[in-house]
């Protein structure tokens, strides 16, 4: 292996470090958000945890399509199991709907 193979194998787990470290800390900024009753730093943070996760993915070989794909099927998972008394059905429904929509 070269030494320019190396060194970018290196890169790319720095970078996986850092995005894992933003997505945290993007969790983290929601939470405190939450706690300080400031919508507009929990509509930053949400942002940016999304931002982060897209980055990760492809970082990871997971294109943004795919990753669509893969939340559009868990939704679907999620539904087929949720019972329909649960609060979130509503919600799931129309993330799926947002999602899908042409």
């Amino acid at each position: 292996m070269s030494h320019a193979h190396k060194a970018a194998i290196a890169r790319n787990i720095r970078v996986i470090e850092e995005l894992k470290a933003e997505l945290v800390t993007n969790t983290a900024a929601v939470l405190q958000s939450m706690a300080k009753d400031d919508p507009n730093a929990v509509l930053d943070s949400l942002a940016g945890t999304l931002i982060s996760t897209y980055l990760l993915s492809k970082k990871l070989n997971v294109d943004f399509e795919h990753l669509d794909k893969q939340v559009v099927e868990k939704l679907h998972q999620t539904l087929a199991v949720t019972l329909e008394g649960q609060n979130l059905n509503a919600e799931l429904n129309q993330l799926l709907e947002y999602l899908t929509k042409s």
